[in-house]
């Protein structure tokens, strides 16, 4: 896969855009993630996809769209009508991390929905014979600007010329007349039909439909994307605008909060695929603001967000809690600051916000945060990364640990981070009994936030382990291990700063492990505010 709306005064509009929200900002009204069903069986009438931006309203459920082209008698006799109805499926191998970059989250991305279809060529089956999943739509669903975007993989169309696939269509309550729709073509090509109060196409050039130059039936998830703001549509294909028209006089025209139907519609529903994750925003949307799908799964994220006491007890993160304690009464607890790297943090390699709004960061003074023990965090392929800035330590002071024993910090670490006078070095222990040091001729001591990133790769009997200065390669080494794997110990637990007379006092902000060796340009990025904008008209 490839990977402001204002206030207008006298002439002037003013877009606030503190935290890059601007007045105005896009909504996500419906998002459905498809990951509710356990995958391998077709959806039942009982199941619920339910919409992720708000679980209490516009919920989907699982549709027949029966037989249109032979009578009920015939459709009665078909049998099964589970047969060809969506079923659950784990198909999406290389998009298991999903930013959203207009709410600042991520998720994990589990399941799509398959829809099958019968065409010419299903024996005892004749065409058009299938289902959905309809949304019984309301008056938020009535937007006279929005975004539609979604993943698609379009597998098969059947032997007629003419066959092609509906997405994603929004109907009236009688299903005679259309909103849009968006489609994919018989030779693979998306586009989208835009319709008007008398259920004629709107387009220009007396144009149809709007189409993509690009076909996708070519076995691969792709993103599409349908904006619409006043009279202008246009038709994104994997990020890019493939189609720009105008519409006539009045943009989107709905004649009721008619329903939504995903997968088909309810007078044209042909062969499919697989689609996931469907978002419809309020506003137009660019490029930037739509989602982004990534196959490195972060598996601990810690923002240290929380503002609490100066004796911090606690902290709070995406992925768990992590326990405070001090070593002896000569060391403080550590302490949450508003010092921080940046004010927002972002995704490379095109900006996709990680957090929109980075309001504090974690200030060790001798404190140990501990982190009990995950073994989702006993990886021999990973990346640590995180934002940190030095002011002292004694002797050799550790940042980070991954520890042997959630209580003996005694041991050797598996691995860790430390400074000594300012200079990086790292110990990795891959047999619990020795330790391997190695330094750095970089220093740290400048007073300024640094970006420290840290990839372990595995290979047949060593580990190749690079580090990372301001996304600048400064070192690596070649590990000698039995096994190329580092050798977790029952308990092991991560930790920042240590328990004992050697400790490291500095500032650390957005710690992430993500799964895998993300290549540099993935790596987080500390962007400032964009402050105000003001765009004269």
């Amino acid at each position: 896969m490839k990977y402001a709306r204002g206030s207008k005064i006298s002439g002037l509009i003013l877009a606030a855009a503190a935290l890059g929200v601007g007045v105005g900002e896009a909504r996500t009204v419906a998002w459905y993630h498809f990951d509710e069903v356990s995958p391998g069986t077709p959806v039942v009438s009982s199941d619920t996809f339910y919409n992720a931006a708000d679980p209490s309203k516009l919920p989907g459920k699982p549709y027949s769209m029966g037989n249109r082209d032979a009578n009920p008698a015939d459709y009665l006799s078909l049998g099964n009508i589970a047969l060809f109805m969506p079923a659950a499926t784990n198909d999406a191998p290389d998009m298991m991390y999903v930013i959203d970059p207009v709410g600042g989250t991520t998720n994990r991305n589990e399941r799509s929905l398959h829809f099958k279809y019968g065409d010419d060529n299903t024996a005892g089956y004749p065409a058009r014979f299938g289902g959905c999943v309809k949304v019984d739509s309301d008056s938020s669903l009535s937007l006279p600007n929005l975004t539609v975007e979604l993943l698609v993989r379009p597998v098969r169309f059947g032997n007629r010329t003419n066959n092609g696939w509906t997405l994603v269509s929004k109907q009236t309550v009688a299903d005679s007349a259309f909103t849009y729709s968006i489609c994919v073509n018989f030779d693979g090509k998306p586009y989208v039909n835009i319709y008007n109060s008398s259920g004629n196409v709107m387009a220009n050039a007396g144009a149809e439909n709007f189409s993509g130059a690009r076909s996708i039936l070519d076995g691969h998830w792709h993103h599409l994307a349908l904006t619409v703001s006043g009279t202008t549509a246009k038709l994104y294909v994997d990020y890019f605008l493939e189609k720009e028209i105008t519409l006539e006089v009045g943009g989107l025209y709905y004649v009721d909060n008619g329903p939504l139907y995903i997968g088909a519609c309810r007078s044209v529903y042909k062969p499919g695929g697989f689609i996931d994750e469907v978002r419809i925003s309020d506003e137009e949307l660019t490029g930037p603001s739509f989602l982004r799908f990534f196959n490195t799964v972060p598996s601990f994220q810690a923002g240290f967000e929380n503002t609490l006491d100066a004796e911090l007890l606690h902290v709070a993160d995406s992925y768990g809690v992590g326990t405070a304690d001090r070593a002896g009464d000569s060391w403080d607890y550590p302490v949450y600051t508003n010092d921080v790297t940046m004010a927002r943090i972002v995704n490379g390699p095109d900006n996709a916000v990680v957090r929109k709004s980075n309001d504090n960061a974690l200030y060790v003074r001798g404190g140990q945060v501990k982190y009990p023990h995950n073994a989702d965090l006993e990886m021999n392929e990973m990346t640590v990364e995180c934002f940190m800035k030095y002011k002292e330590s004694t002797n050799y002071g550790a940042l980070l640990r991954f520890n042997q024993a959630n209580s003996d910090w005694s041991a050797e670490p598996i691995w860790g981070v430390y400074f000594a006078d300012g200079a990086l070095m790292m110990v990795i222990n891959p047999t619990k009994t020795g330790r391997n040091w190695y330094s750095f001729g970089s220093s740290f001591c400048d007073g300024e936030w640094h970006h420290l990133g840290i990839t372990f790769k595995q290979f047949a009997n060593s580990l190749s382990v690079a580090v990372y200065d301001n996304y600048s390669q400064v070192d690596s080494w070649w590990v000698g291990t039995d096994t190329g794997c580092l050798e977790y110990a029952n308990g092991s637990c991560l930790g920042i700063n240590t328990m004992s007379s050697y400790v490291f006092s500095g500032f650390i902000d957005e710690l992430r492990i993500s799964q895998g060796v993300l290549p540099v340009e993935y790596f987080m990025r500390g962007v400032p505010n964009p402050g105000f904008v003001l765009v004269f008209r």
